[in-house]
Formats: structure tokens, sequence, C-alpha cells
């Protein structure tokens, strides 16, 4: 199995990428994923690669619309200060590498 082609796919909006993989059998099958990556919460937001482009078109949506929604519920609540890093902690200003499961561990990607 090899990669042919991949990048960006064109007029269907942002964040869906495509992949074009060959089978030793000569057989070439598209497939897409939706990705995208906010530095501010430092993970991305990712499918699986499928062959289906409208379940890539819904999730895409589905995500902006849950982030939009964060981002107005942020908004709203007035009373929520923001998190401040203690500059004197071993790690500050690191990003991790995984999900943190707890101050020692870390759930790899």
């Amino acid at each position: 199995m090899t990669h042919q082609r991949n990048g960006l796919l064109e007029g269907h909006g942002s964040h869906i990428e495509f992949q074009d993989l060959q089978y030793a059998t000569g057989h070439i099958q598209r497939m897409y994923r939706f990705y995208m990556f906010l530095p501010e919460q430092g993970k991305p937001y990712k499918t699986m690669w499928v062959t289906d482009l409208e379940y890539v078109k819904k999730e895409r949506d589905r995500c902006l619309k849950l982030l939009e929604k964060k981002s107005q519920k942020r908004k709203k609540s007035p009373g929520s200060k923001p998190l401040t890093v203690d500059p004197y902690h071993p790690r500050a200003g690191e990003i991790p590498h995984g999900l943190v499961l707890s101050s020692s561990r870390f759930l790899s990607n």
C-alpha cells in the first residue's frame, strides 16, 4: 500500500484532508478526515481516515458548532478567571506530549 496524493480538499471548506492509497492490486482508494489544531488548547481535533466524505463534513460541522458554543459560554460567565501558570513550576511553559492523566503520567496519542 502506498500513498499517491494527499493534502487539503479544495471546494469543501477548511479542515478536511484527503489521502489516496494505492493497493498492490492497483486499486486506488480516496480517504478523508477532519483535522484541526488549536494551539491554545494544545491538542488536535480529528477523525479517523474514512471513505465517506459526508460523514467527515458532519463531524467538522459538529465540532465547529461545539467550539463556538464553548466560546460563547466562556464569554457569558464573568465570574471565571483565567488559569495562571506558576512560573516556578518545573514544567512551566512546556506542552505535554499527550493527554494528562495525573501529575506524573501521560497518555500518548
